[in-house]
């Protein structure tokens, strides 16, 4: 038997509701993104600093402007460098005993593999 929820008028089965909130997640996140890495939006370029409307863009590399990468820590500088040339994979970043994802990996892993979030709040 399915487990049910409420949303205070009707019941909801639970694996409805859990993707209602994965939905959210996903949404909140996804604003997040667009504000956090402009570059990541309409301002995209690959490695070579190609649009994609050019013929020779390369959708797995991505150009990281210098500004943002000032901004980094040295963990999280060392994930985008990375990511900046593997764009078309999830990278499991090893942290001390643990494999994390970030950013959109994170959403494919939540989507994709049924992870939750760590925090719904983002800084």
């Amino acid at each position: 038997m399915a487990e049910i929820a409420t949303n205070g008028q009707h019941e909801i089965p639970s694996a409805v509701a859990k993707n209602v909130i994965k939905s959210d997640a996903l949404e909140m996140y996804g604003n997040r993104e667009a504000e956090k890495f402009p570059f990541l939006g309409k301002n995209r370029r690959d490695a070579k600093m190609r649009r994609p409307e050019d013929a020779n863009y390369d959708p797995k590399t991505l150009f990281l402007p210098l500004e943002f990468l000032k901004g980094l820590s040295c963990g999280q500088r060392q994930w985008w460098e990375f990511k900046s040339k593997h764009m078309d994979k999830v990278i499991f970043f090893k942290m001390c005993k643990f494999y994390e994802l970030f950013e959109m990996d994170a959403h494919v892993g939540v989507k994709e593999l049924d992870l939750q979030y760590m925090k719904l709040t983002c800084c």
